[in-house]
């Protein structure tokens, strides 16, 4: 896995290049990342190379930021009410879609090993996931969809680790715990599977995004995390001439089949 210094530094890097992905991923990694500069910085290993880098990498995709960013203040976002619903499916996140694996990995390493990642490393995954449900951004909260790729893929790897640890140890017990785990956590996979093939033919889209928004069921709903209003875009990025960005809705339908 190479070396430690190696690691912060492509985590750096890496953390720099994803703006090339998504600026929301990058956000759900930086409290991940801030551990792993602040652990380097204390054990010195920091290198004028690890700030440059990321920095150079930052500057030259700076217009791609302005893209991304431009219009964000119109994306709807805000604290999560408290509202009874959510408290009642915040409590089923946490039993189902996340302390089964809390407990997959505890019961496979129930010290400090560092098995996969680190203890504080998982730990911390373990927070920002439980952080996330309280801040919403977008109609169907983005942030949390995405924000959470980071802490779900060291959440993920762990539980891999505490599966073959398991398997390795030949424990009876774990085995069964663990493996009914897994089999729990892969049902949905299956679900989102059954739910796609049985979902009734439309035909095929001839419409873009314009058309379709208008025509079907996203009609009403806020399009600011998908378009920005021309004068709140940048000035440097912003196109001289928009007269093609002005959406054409045809008459007919956008299906081969009715809706």
């Amino acid at each position: 896995m190479g070396s430690a210094a190696d690691r912060h530094r492509h985590a750096l890097t890496g953390a720099a290049l994803s703006v090339l992905w998504s600026p929301l991923p990058l956000i759900g990694a930086l409290p991940l990342l801030a551990k792993a500069v602040i652990e380097a910085a204390l054990e010195r290993r920091i290198a004028a190379r690890d700030i440059v880098v990321p920095a150079a990498i930052v500057t030259a995709l700076a217009p791609l930021l302005l893209y991304l960013g431009a219009d964000s203040l119109a994306v709807p976002h805000g604290l999560q009410p408290l509202t009874p619903v959510f408290c009642l499916m915040y409590g089923l996140f946490i039993m189902f879609e996340l302390l089964p694996f809390v407990i997959a990995v505890r019961v496979a390493r129930p010290s400090a090993s560092s098995d996969g990642f680190a203890s504080g490393t998982w730990t911390l995954a373990i927070v920002v996931l439980l952080l996330l449900p309280f801040y919403t951004l977008g109609p169907g909260n983005d942030l949390v969809m995405r924000a959470s790729i980071p802490a779900l893929a060291i959440v993920a790897v762990t539980t891999g680790h505490a599966a073959c640890r398991v398997l390795a140890a030949r424990s009876g017990r774990g085995i069964v715990v663990v493996g009914t785990i897994l089999v729990l956590g892969a049902l949905t996979s299956v679900v989102q599977v059954w739910h796609i093939l049985s979902l009734t033919n439309r035909g095929t889209s001839r419409c873009g995004l314009f058309a379709t928004w208008a025509q079907e069921t996203l009609h009403g709903r806020s399009r600011a995390h998908y378009l920005a209003h021309l004068d709140r875009v940048s000035p440097i990025i912003r196109p001289v001439d928009a007269s093609h960005a002005v959406p054409v809705i045809p008459l007919q339908s956008c299906r081969d089949l009715p809706i």
